[in-house]
């Protein structure tokens, strides 16, 4: 019955929310995923490299602090020599000097004659001019250190922004790898969904006529031969209670198509099953004296369709049951469920 009925369950659910994919077919999709994943390689290449460039930055810049380091040490020996040096010089001149330019005078004027005059004035030039020389060596080798010292700051520094740059080009490769990490995934998700339409058109292509089978029978089934499992009278009312594998049963002894239908109820209505293939869920709704069943939802594997899609899936279908009353005069008033069983209350 109503082929349309499958062709309208396949475009509900090619219109659920879950199929929001934005490629033309499932091929392009796989083909942008393994761009994707060659992308993500690359990226990781390039990260590794640059991580290796950061040991690499990241050791020289240690060799050089300890460069600096025998740089700062060897500044600060020069500086001590100096100052030894300064000391010895300043013995000198206060040796030379200790009683004014009297004793350098006495010296000179105590020599036996002009040759001696001279060859003292030498000497004294001679150790002055060591000295100064001496100094003068020194000073020149601490501007020589120093200047090394700021050569190598200034590589250290050189080095240190290397090492921001290859920090940098590592956290956008890190960035950039989260977002085609989630562009990857998304594709991922958009070919399952393809997937996931295609074994539900399969799903819908064999279960749809089990479906339209069951609703189309389900007036016409021997509701009024059922037995009560337990029927109880009083004066003003009637309780007949049928169990749910009492009326399993006669649905599958009905046809052979139903062998697989199986009825449960529960505090909320019913659930009639179908193996695997199927699951309808509803209540009993009582109108003009009449029982109807009143499904409220029906589940195709995991595809749940209710409320206006399923108005439009059911129109045309009986759902009317026909409960024969065990006694005439006594009209249906309400119906209960609860596990196992449902509970008929017929009264005057």
């Amino acid at each position: 019955m109503k082929k349309y009925l499958i062709f309208f369950l396949i475009l509900l659910i090619l219109f659920l929310p879950f199929n929001n994919i934005y490629a033309d077919n499932i091929e392009e999709m796989k083909l942008k995923e393994q761009e994707i994943i060659y992308e993500l390689f690359n990226l990781e290449a390039e990260k590794i490299k640059a991580q290796r460039n950061l040991e690499d930055i990241t050791d020289l810049i240690n060799s050089l602090e300890t460069d600096i380091h025998k740089k700062v040490d060897e500044i600060n020996n020069i500086d001590i020599n100096i100052f030894k040096e300064r000391q010895i010089i300043n013995t000198w001149f206060r040796f030379l000097y200790m009683e004014g330019t009297n004793t350098l005078l006495s010296i000179l004027l105590m020599s036996d004659n002009s040759s001696q005059l001279l060859h003292r004035i030498i000497y004294i030039d001679i150790i002055t001019n060591y000295f100064y020389n001496k100094l003068d060596n020194l000073n020149a080798l601490i501007y020589d250190k120093k200047t090394e010292e700021k050569m190598l700051i200034d590589q250290k520094a050189v080095l240190i922004n290397r090492k921001n740059e290859q920090v940098n080009i590592i956290k956008k490769i890190d960035n950039l790898s989260k977002e085609k990490s989630l562009i990857l995934e998304d594709i991922k998700n958009k070919i399952s969904d393809y997937n996931r339409i295609y074994e539900i058109s399969g799903v819908i292509d064999k279960t749809m006529p089990s479906i339209d089978l069951l609703l189309n029978n389900l007036s016409n089934f021997p509701w009024s031969s059922l037995e009560p499992d337990e029927l109880k009278f009083s004066f003003f009312s009637v309780y007949a209670s049928f169990s749910d594998k009492t009326i399993t049963k006669m649905i599958q002894n009905y046809n052979k198509d139903f062998k697989k239908v199986e009825v449960y109820f529960n505090q909320k209505g019913f659930q009639i099953k179908n193996d695997n293939n199927y699951t309808l869920e509803g209540d009993f709704v009582i109108k003009n004296e009449n029982l109807y069943l009143n499904i409220t939802s029906i589940y195709i594997g995991e595809i749940k369709i209710e409320k206006e899609q399923l108005k439009g899936m059911l129109s045309g279908y009986d759902m009317k049951i026909d409960i024969k009353s065990p006694i005439e005069t006594f009209k249906l008033k309400s119906v209960e469920t609860q596990k196992g069983f449902v509970k008929f209350v017929l009264g005057k």
